[in-house]
């Protein structure tokens, strides 16, 4: 009926499990990223070593990104997956062994 409303976007969640607890569980987009891995990502793509808050959200974008893909719809079952491989090195969860994605 209105044609400027706009409808509302599932926003995607994800819940990291290490063992049976829960180590984290929230909105993708604001996962504690490890900052190192931020620095070497930056250097990577911008050749900055000290990124300013654009760069640093231009960094965490292209590595959620990178996880969304490698990973489709869901986490593989597989504690030796390339995708939770890929969780760990970016949380810096080393005991990280499940993780899960979910909309809502």
């Amino acid at each position: 009926m209105f044609p400027w409303k706009r409808e509302k976007k599932c926003k995607k969640y994800i819940r990291i499990f290490s063992g049976s607890q829960i180590s984290y569980d929230g909105l993708l987009e604001v996962l504690p990223l490890c900052e190192s891995v931020i620095i070497q990502k930056s250097i990577q793509f911008f050749d900055d070593p000290e990124p300013c808050y654009i760069h640093r959200d231009a960094v965490r974008i292209r590595m959620l990104a990178e996880l969304e893909q490698i990973t489709g719809t869901s986490f593989p079952s597989s504690s030796k997956s390339p995708a939770l491989e890929l969780l760990r090195q970016y949380t810096g969860i080393s005991s990280l062994t499940k993780a899960e994605w979910y909309e809502m």
